[in-house]
């Protein structure tokens, strides 16, 4: 599950943003950088094949080269607010390290499987488990959920798809899909929590 960026419900947060206001953008830096960081070291899987991370003392070049262009006044003014920003700046990420992969002269058939959109960053060593943990006790809440809040989840958080599509595939109103996500959240944060795995 992706968890929503503050854009959603930050409207002075996603203007700053766009108009590049330096407050702004060092609150969004602040909130992802360790996820680019992870994501730099520990590259992206797909299926059995890998797209190595690089080295600690590369990361930082990465995670500022990462920033650098998602931070360009195109980027951010085409950044729409709903979408999760977690997923643009990974796929920003996967492109620098296959760029890197194809200067050490990669096979480039071994790269083609990672040109392609739906990838997974590849999670450190010590995080697996806690994460096949905190996924499976996600299931488990989901599954004590109504019909409706299933629905949302799949095609908001699995799918990624923005409020105004969920609106018109569920026939809802967009302050429905308002009040599910900000529930779903709060639910889903409190049941983590009270199982220990938040």
């Amino acid at each position: 599950m992706v968890i929503l960026p503050p854009f959603t419900q930050d409207r002075a947060l996603l203007d700053g943003f766009r108009r590049g206001d330096r407050k702004q953008l060092a609150r969004v830096y602040r909130l992802y950088v360790h996820e680019v960081m992870k994501v730099a070291r520990h590259g992206f899987v797909r299926g059995a094949h890998r797209l190595p991370g690089v080295a600690d003392e590369e990361v930082m070049d990465v995670v500022q080269e990462v920033f650098l262009k998602a931070f360009k006044e195109s980027a951010r003014l085409q950044y729409d607010g709903l979408r999760p920003y977690g997923p643009l700046l990974r796929q920003i990420t996967r492109n620098l390290l296959i760029d890197r992969a194809r200067r050490r002269g990669t096979d480039e058939a071994k790269l083609e499987a990672f040109g392609r959109e739906e990838m997974e960053p590849a999670p450190a060593a010590e995080e697996r488990l806690d994460f096949q943990r905190r996924r499976e006790q996600t299931r488990a809440f989901l599954a004590t959920q109504p019909q409706e809040v299933q629905t949302f989840v799949k095609l908001r958080f699995d799918e990624e798809k923005s409020q105004a599509e969920v609106k018109t595939i569920m026939g809802i109103t967009r302050r429905r899909v308002r009040t599910l996500e900000k529930h779903v959240l709060r639910d889903l944060a409190a049941y983590l929590g009270q199982a220990g795995a938040s």
